[in-house]
């Protein structure tokens, strides 16, 4: 979650750009741009983002691992059925 005083309009950010990441370094809280009021990106340390990507990769990891025990246990649909489903959901 981010904090209402870490939220910055991105003219903010272009004029006090060293102290808001040296902020982020320190307090390792992200700071939310904005562009006309509307929330742009994120700014997060890097440690972070690397533990973000991981905790991705795994996630993805262990769904891949568990399709590919379900197609071993013969859990397994064909598209055509899952088109005569859907055929069926919208009545066509």
């Amino acid at each position: 979650m981010i904090r209402p005083s870490n939220i910055h309009s991105v003219t903010t950010f272009t004029r006090n750009a060293k102290k808001l990441i040296q902020q982020v370094k320190e307090t390792k809280e992200p700071i939310a741009l904005t562009v006309n009021g509307q929330s742009e990106v994120v700014i997060i340390n890097s440690s972070d983002y690397e533990q973000m990507v991981f905790l991705s990769r795994e996630a993805i990891d262990h769904k891949l691992q568990r399709g590919l025990e379900q197609i071993e246990r013969g859990e397994v649909v064909t598209l055509d059925q899952v088109m005569k489903e859907v055929d069926e959901i919208l009545g066509l």
